[in-house]
């Protein structure tokens, strides 16, 4: 009699479990759909304030779906595109060195006896990748201040492009902020060096003479 009410026990566990009701998988499915539009409208919303942002940039709003070359531009207008490619070598070698030695590992272990193989000591690799990890966050931190100074924000909005980069570059997209190429970037155009050069002399010009009419 007990092992009756035990099998019965189980198969009512198992209809729960594995066979729910059409009112509750309706349910979890309109919900399912629900975040599915919901989180397809923030993307979409962010990619069109990136796109405009490029554009601000004097760039075509579509090189931001490249995902290598996207960042490659901001770097260009803003800083120095070296530096960029300087983080990505310096990631790509420490991953594949931690790869190789993995990779090693394992083909001695299939090779060689367990008890014959030695204990692998990735010791070196977490201090290098470590490393590298502090120096590209470093480097990060420096492109989204430059980033930000260049749309005349100030340290929040450098915050908020280090830990937040797609809602922040959405928000310089649809804000009023205009975009001025720093003087300092690498491949900055010569026409906008020198309205940037103008626009300063302009600026020297008008202190000047206020300064003049307070001190007369």
């Amino acid at each position: 009699m007990v092992f009756l009410n035990l099998s019965h026990a189980y198969q009512g566990v198992d209809q729960m479990l594995y066979q729910p009701q059409g009112g509750e998988l309706g349910t979890f499915s309109v919900f399912i759909f629900i975040l599915t539009i919901i989180a397809a409208i923030l993307a979409a919303i962010l990619y069109i304030g990136t796109y405009r942002m490029y554009e601000k940039m004097g760039e075509q709003g579509w090189k931001m779906f490249l995902p290598m070359y996207s960042r490659y531009v901001l770097y260009q207008h803003v800083w120095n595109p070296k530096a960029y490619i300087a983080m990505v070598v310096l990631v790509i070698a420490c991953g594949m060195s931690l790869y190789a030695a993995v990779f090693v590992t394992t083909l001695a272990t299939m090779m060689m006896p367990p008890a014959a193989v030695p204990l692998p000591d990735y010791t070196l690799h977490v201090a290098i990748g470590s490393s590298v990890a502090i120096v590209a966050f470093v480097i990060h931190v420096i492109f989204s201040y430059k980033l930000s100074q260049s749309f005349g924000r100030g340290i929040g909005t450098t915050l908020g492009l280090a830990i937040l980069p797609g809602i922040f570059c959405a928000v310089l997209g649809f804000g009023s902020a205009q975009f001025t190429q720093p003087d300092t970037a690498v491949w900055a155009d010569v026409a906008v060096r020198r309205n940037n050069q103008v626009k300063k002399d302009i600026e020297n010009v008008q202190i000047g003479l206020s300064s003049r009419h307070l001190t007369a």
